[in-house]
């Protein structure tokens, strides 16, 4: 059973019952490959986001999700007002595609994310 709580950008997958796995890194416990790999990634999305910090936050909210869980956050975030008025599907696809974050085409991202809602 999967929970996916969107209000703390968390996910929590059962492993058994009773037990839950928490997908997230904190502090400086990332091995340092990784801790590259997400600073590419913020590089990247800091253009897409209206701040650096909340561009930094999405490594670590998106660590270990699935690619539909993480157009489901994407819709959430930017209802939110997360994203840059300027930022369109495609661009954040580009480079958590590129990243290997999402692994999926850009036709499944673009099916599952929509950035209609008026802000």
């Amino acid at each position: 059973m999967e929970v996916t709580n969107f209000y703390n950008y968390g996910t929590m997958n059962q492993v058994e019952p009773g037990a839950t796995q928490i997908n997230h890194y904190y502090g400086s416990e990332k091995p340092e490959e990784e801790a590259v790999e997400d600073e590419e990634l913020t590089r990247r999305l800091v253009p897409l986001f209206n701040s650096e910090e909340e561009a930094g936050k999405f490594p670590a909210r998106i660590k270990g999700m699935k690619n539909m869980e993480i157009t489901k956050l994407v819709n959430v975030l930017w209802d939110k007002g997360v994203f840059s008025n300027d930022t369109k599907p495609t661009d954040l696809w580009r480079v958590l595609h590129d990243l290997g974050y999402y692994t999926a085409g850009d036709r499944n991202w673009n099916d599952q994310v929509f950035f209609t809602k008026k802000r």
